[in-house]
């Protein structure tokens, strides 16, 4: 007669994630004759919240768990016995339990999740009571999605063409899951005068802004704020424009016209759906090329999000490349 396999508990996985919770299976194999398990299982609670578990086996009645944190990391003990000490055998890849967990907002990279005996030692007892030895645990893990693109604010670059008014565009990509967004724009009075703004994108419906003009330098600008009244997360459409700076040309101004995002007065930021700050901002300042001035060229860095692939494309374009004879610089 052939000798009986051990069991083995096995942590399901899930790869590439988005979404707020997850349900990780544990199942076994080799579940003959069994009066007793107990154990810790381990995560990273940077990344994954304990929230439940649910389908617990039925021979696993009385199954008792425990979850608590250490440090950095989060840990569910679990003990069961059998009530009357009869010992137990499931079918193969039998679910013991389900672990439920939340997703820690922004998490990325993976985590695994592992056996251990910390603070709960890991037994597996036979139908007479004792230890079965060589037991095989499989950890499991849980990769995330990368980080979302960097959401981009981008303001145009135009030429006067001889107008005495000009419209530049603000526009924005990555605009994904926000629910506020505020910050300055500040130009040269002595060559743009600030006459309003116009087309502000509906997303942005109840937009408040303020000009300002500084009292000790030629520097004006306006301060916008937009928070979504129901604090529900709003997403907008690449290269989508989320309003216009309308400008009057001071009269014989030349040159260019440089258009900056500032901190001043008002701090710029994009607002998260959990009323975070998102830290990776870019912007794109604009130019009004005005009589004798010339566009200057920008330069432009694809983004990509959500990426899972063992390598990535990324291009880069540019806008009024006329006339140059060397470039450099770094990535």
């Amino acid at each position: 007669m052939g000798k009986a396999q051990t069991p083995r508990f096995i942590i399901g996985t899930a790869d590439n994630l988005n979404a707020a919770t997850i349900a990780i299976p544990v199942t076994v194999q080799n579940f003959n004759q069994i009066v007793a398990i107990q154990g810790t299982i381990s995560w990273d609670n940077s990344k994954l919240n304990f929230s439940s578990i649910t389908n617990a086996a039925a021979q696993l009645t009385g199954l008792q768990v425990n979850a608590s944190t250490a440090g950095g990391d989060g840990r569910l003990s679990y003990v069961w016995v059998d009530n009357n000490l009869n010992p137990q055998s499931l079918p193969n890849n039998t679910v013991l339990f389900t672990i439920n967990f939340n997703v820690v907002s922004g998490a990325f990279g993976n985590t695994n999740i592992s056996f251990g005996s910390i603070p709960t030692q890991l037994l597996v007892a036979g139908a007479n009571g004792s230890s079965i030895s060589n037991v095989t645990y499989t950890n499991g893990y849980v990769g995330f999605v990368g980080l979302p693109a960097a959401p981009q604010l981008i303001i145009g670059t135009v030429a006067q063409n001889n107008q005495a008014t000009v419209t530049v565009p603000v526009t924005t990509r990555n605009f994904t899951q926000y629910i506020g967004f505020q910050g300055s724009i500040n130009w040269d009075t002595t060559k743009v005068r600030f006459a309003g703004l116009n087309n502000i994108h509906p997303t942005l419906q109840g937009l408040d802004f303020q000009r300002y003009n500084s009292t000790s330098n030629a520097t004006g600008g306006i301060s916008f704020l937009w928070l979504n009244d129901t604090l529900q997360p709003q997403n907008i459409t690449d290269n989508s424009v989320l309003f216009n700076l309308v400008y009057n040309v001071v009269n014989g101004a030349t040159g260019n016209a440089t258009l900056s995002f500032s901190n001043e007065p008002t701090t710029l930021l994009l607002t998260t759906a959990q009323g975070t700050a998102a830290s990776n901002i870019t912007t794109q300042n604009g130019t009004i090329a005005l009589q004798g001035g010339t566009l200057p060229p920008t330069f432009t860095i694809a983004s990509r999000s959500h990426v899972s692939d063992s390598t990535v494309a990324l291009t880069v374009k540019v806008n009024n490349f006329s006339q140059l004879l060397a470039m450099q610089g770094s990535i």
